[in-house]
C-alpha cells in the first residue's frame, strides 16, 4: 500500500518534469521548429522588393540618404527596446545589390539613426555603442537578412540577369582591358574596350564569349580611341 509521503514524492516529481516540459524543453522544441521554418523559408520575388518600413522610420532614412527613396527597398528585420532595425538595398542598376543595415533609435520624440554601415558584426555595433538586446538581435536575425539579400540577388531586375558579363568585369590583360559603365540614366551597360590594336580589339569579342558564354553582339560595345571607318563613331 502506498503512504501519504510516496503519493507526495511521486507528486512532486512528476510536477518538476512538467514544469521542465513547460517552461524549458518545449519553448526549445518550439524555437528549433521556428529556425527551421525560417531556414527553409524563400522570400517571393515581389515581397523582397517592395518596401516595409513604417512612415516614420522610412522618413528618417529618407533624410538621411538625401536620395530618391524608390532608388531603395527597405525591410524591419526587427523592433527591440525602442531601436527598429533596418536592411536597405540598393536596386538603381548602377549599384544593383549593395546594402546596408540602418539601426534608427525611436526612444526620443526625434527619431535618429545611430548605426549605418555595410559591416554588422558584434564587434562594429559594440564599438558603435549599440545596446547588447539589439546586438543580440541583429545576430539572430541574421539568416532572415540573407534571405531577403539573396530573393534581391536573384530577382528578374536584377541586371546582371539580363548582362552577364558584367559580372566578371573588368577584364584586365597586358594589351586588353574591358570594363562597363552606365550613362544618362540608361538601364543597358557600355562595355568599354581598351586594347594596343586591331588584333586585339578583334580578339576582345572572343574574350567577351569565354567569359561569360554570351554574344558581344547583345551589349553596347565602345573601343576607346578607335574611330570605326565605316561609321566615324567610336564603336
Amino acid at each position: 500500500m502506498t503512504t501519504v509521503e510516496e503519493r507526495r514524492s511521486f507528486l512532486v516529481r512528476w510536477g518538476i518534469i512538467i514544469c521542465f516540459c513547460l517552461f524549458v524543453v518545449f519553448p526549445l522544441i518550439i524555437l528549433l521548429i521556428t529556425n527551421l521554418t525560417q531556414a527553409d523559408m524563400v522570400i517571393p520575388e515581389e515581397e523582397a522588393l517592395q518596401s516595409d518600413v513604417d512612415a516614420e522610420t522610412m522618413q528618417v532614412i529618407r533624410d538621411k540618404y538625401e536620395s530618391d527613396i524608390g532608388d531603395y527597398v527597405m525591410h524591419e528585420i526587427s523592433r527591440v527596446d525602442g531601436y527598429a532595425i533596418v536592411l536597405i538595398i540598393d536596386v538603381t542598376t548602377e549599384n544593383y545589390d549593395d546594402s546596408s543595415l540602418v539601426i534608427v533609435d525611436e526612444n526620443k520624440e526625434n527619431y535618429s539613426i545611430v548605426y549605418n554601415g555595410q559591416v554588422y558584426n558584434d564587434k562594429f555595433l559594440r564599438k558603435a555603442n549599440i545596446p547588447d538586446r539589439v546586438v543580440n538581435e541583429v545576430r539572430n536575425k541574421n539568416t532572415l537578412i540573407r534571405k531577403y539579400l539573396i530573393a534581391v540577388s536573384n530577382a528578374s531586375i536584377n541586371p546582371i540577369n539580363e548582362y552577364p558579363l558584367i559580372s566578371v568585369l573588368p577584364y584586365s590583360s597586358d594589351s586588353l582591358n574591358i570594363s562597363y559603365y552606365y550613362e544618362g540614366g540608361s538601364d543597358t551597360p557600355v562595355v568599354e574596350i581598351s586594347a594596343i590594336d586591331a588584333t586585339d580589339r578583334k580578339n576582345a569579342l572572343t574574350v567577351i564569349r569565354n567569359l561569360c558564354e554570351c554574344e558581344p553582339a547583345e551589349y553596347n560595345l565602345r573601343y576607346v580611341n578607335f574611330v570605326n571607318p565605316f561609321t566615324g563613331e567610336d564603336r
